[in-house]
């Protein structure tokens, strides 16, 4: 599960700040800077990609003002590093968890309504059997942002999940907001039990 955080902004040199202070403490790794999907120099005015890679994965990514961490790839002295730095530079957002359970239960309903309205005999059993599990892996997503359930039971629930998103999809958009919650919520649980 990768974590998410949101920047006020593309700040190139708090960036620049954040990896001297990574490579200082002892992690080595590569910044590449990127103008869309096109690797630039750091100097170009356009860039509004940064990307630390190690061994040509990345672990640290900022889109526009959008951050993606994923500590997969790095082992515990190199994980304790980069938290550290996350929590120093407040790179981690606190989760709006009203906006998406709000959300949540809006799409279930809606899921509900469009269900009883149809005339077909088999879409309701589907659509809410498909609701739930979307719910359900909302649920697995959330104890794996608590490091509560294993890596490997939340992978598995994404081969439920995902399709029970698309089946359902234009309305599990309303669902979005609190995945991306719990993405938040994952960054800021490691940063702050970092010890």
């Amino acid at each position: 599960m990768n974590g998410q955080f949101k920047a006020k902004d593309f700040d190139k040199e708090q960036l620049k700040k954040f990896a001297t202070d990574l490579k200082t403490s002892g992690l080595s790794f590569n910044m590449i800077w990127k103008k869309r999907n096109k690797v630039v120099e750091e100097s170009n005015t356009k860039t509004n990609l940064c990307s630390l890679e190690i061994e040509g994965k990345w672990f640290f990514k900022q889109i526009g003002n959008k951050g993606i961490v994923r500590l997969k790839y790095l082992d515990d002295k190199q994980k304790k590093i980069l938290l550290n730095a996350l929590g120093n530079y407040k790179m981690f957002t606190e989760p709006r968890w009203e906006l998406g359970l709000g959300l949540v239960i809006l799409y279930f309903l809606l899921e509900y309504y469009i269900s009883t309205n149809s005339e077909v005999s088999w879409l309701m059993p589907v659509i809410m059997s498909c609701s739930f599990i979307v719910v359900l892996f909302l649920g697995i997503a959330y104890l794996r942002a608590e490091e509560k359930i294993d890596e490997k039971l939340y992978n598995i629930s994404l081969i439920f999940g995902i399709p029970a998103y698309l089946f359902t999809a234009i309305g599990s958009l309303l669902a979005l907001p609190l995945y991306t919650s719990i993405l938040r919520y994952h960054l800021k649980f490691n940063i702050l039990h970092n010890a």
